[in-house]
């Protein structure tokens, strides 16, 4: 182990300590990553600790999933998407040992999964049973985000539309796999469009460009034929609103990520993501 692994657990060990001790009285929930499916896969069963005073922990970057859903009497807490990031993997592998262990058995509840991949691989759990059975120990059914419901007018979006969507976290397609699946897809007579973070991020060659906040491209997923992409967290968020997606999963991701967990009316199909075999994966299941 390097000096900048043993830095790292013991960084991350002492600010939980600290914050379990200042908080004795109150739940602290550690919620990992900085993406929006690791933090609605935090607060699935956060309800089940409402009768106590909780903080929840999670990334600046996604405070805002926190808004669709009822958190009274929790308070939520951000810091740095970087620090989170260190404690979760800074905990890998004895997440059950020491201090850690004790402070798991009195109000620290941490939701990453990385602490717990040999438990996890042991049970063939999903991250939904992982976290019911595991980490907060309830009884009660996971909570989805409450959308508002809006209009939105901005694009014409016609029956056989295809949207193409990426985020910070998902990564290896390439940019020319998505060119040539984006050039079949139009050939075959597809609207395909690209969701974009701004007007300045070109998209993909031959696609129109999307920008719209989370609440808006809710709202408007329903209209598309089918939603293709990598696995991120931004399935998690508009699957209960999606008809159809085609999710490309790097191997280990179809267990324990699987979106068929959230129990949605959403045909999921997942493929397993293949160097060079975009196209043709896709076109077998479209």
């Amino acid at each position: 182990m390097n000096l900048r692994n043993v830095w790292q657990k013991i960084y991350c060990r002492v600010y939980l300590i600290i914050l379990c001790i200042c908080n004795y009285q109150k739940n602290i929930v550690v919620s990992y990553g900085p993406a929006i499916g690791d933090t609605l896969f935090s607060l699935a069963y956060i309800q089940s600790l409402s009768k106590k005073k909780t903080i929840f922990v999670c990334a600046k970057g996604a405070r805002w999933v926190c808004n669709y859903y009822d958190l009274n009497n929790i308070q939520i807490k951000t810091i740095p998407n970087r620090s989170l990031a260190r404690i979760a993997n800074g905990l890998e592998p004895d997440i059950k040992r020491g201090i850690i262990a004790f402070l798991l058995k009195k109000n620290l509840y941490i939701t990453c999964a990385r602490g717990y991949m040999n438990l996890m691989s042991a049970k063939n759990w999903n991250l939904l049973d992982f976290l019911k059975i595991e980490v907060f120990k309830c009884q009660c059914d996971f909570r989805r985000p409450l959308v508002p419901q809006i209009e939105c007018k901005k694009f014409d979006i016609p029956d056989n539309s295809i949207l193409l969507s990426f985020s910070n976290s998902a990564f290896g397609v390439t940019k020319e796999e998505w060119e040539d699946l984006a050039s079949y897809l139009l050939n075959h007579g597809y609207h395909v469009f690209t969701n974009c973070k701004s007007l300045n991020e070109q998209p993909i060659k031959g696609t129109k460009r999307l920008v719209f906040t989370m609440e808006e491209i809710y709202n408007v997923v329903d209209r598309f034929h089918c939603l293709i992409g990598m696995r991120s967290g931004f399935y998690d968020f508009v699957i209960d609103k999606a008809k159809r997606i085609i999710c490309i999963n790097p191997d280990y991701v179809q267990s324990w990520w699987n979106l068929k967990q959230w129990g949605s009316n959403c045909d999921v199909i997942n493929i397993s993501h293949i160097e060079g075999k975009l196209v043709e994966e896709v076109v077998n299941v479209i």
